[in-house]
């Protein structure tokens, strides 16, 4: 598949309904893109892949500042980010170990499938400035993520369980 065919095709046979107003972010990913392709000879596929994390952030500020998203997704979204930057947590580093920050990463994962497995498809088509192939993989790992990370209830029960 060409560039060309990858950044216009969609195969969920999503595709977006207005053309989205290039704002200085993707203005200057398209720079970005084509400077690497054009001086290090890096196809604008990998481009892609490399601008994975900078449009996952810039998709983060989209989404908060959308009136659009519901606010309980906010929420949740910010939670997680929250919960990651504080200083306790549910399993202290101090005491286990590189296994402390499994729980870390949890949150990581569950703020990230909030992000872009939360709204409405066309919300994050919308605001994400990234290659459609990028955004299918992460939304399949993140829910994949999901399904292997015990529920709220579990966590719950499990804490309950340790106090008595």
């Amino acid at each position: 598949m060409s560039d060309e065919e990858h950044n216009s095709s969609v195969d969920d046979g999503w595709q977006m309904e207005e053309a989205v107003e290039p704002d200085a972010y993707r203005r200057w990913r398209a720079e970005l893109i084509d400077r690497l392709d054009s001086d290090f000879g890096i196809s604008r596929r990998m481009g892609d892949w490399l601008m994975a994390v900078p449009d996952l952030s810039y998709l983060a500020v989209r989404f908060i500042m959308d009136p659009e998203v519901e606010t309980d997704l906010k929420l949740r979204f910010l939670a997680g980010i929250g919960y990651v930057v504080a200083p306790w947590n549910i399993l202290p580093r101090r005491m286990l170990g590189p296994i402390g920050i499994l729980d870390d990463f949890a949150a990581i994962a569950l703020s990230l499938d909030t992000l872009v497995n939360g709204p409405d498809p066309w919300i994050v088509h919308r605001h994400w400035s990234g290659g459609e192939e990028p955004l299918r993989k992460i939304q399949e790992a993140l829910s994949i993520s999901r399904s292997l990370l015990p529920s709220v209830r579990q966590v719950a029960w499990l804490l309950k369980g340790r106090r008595r």
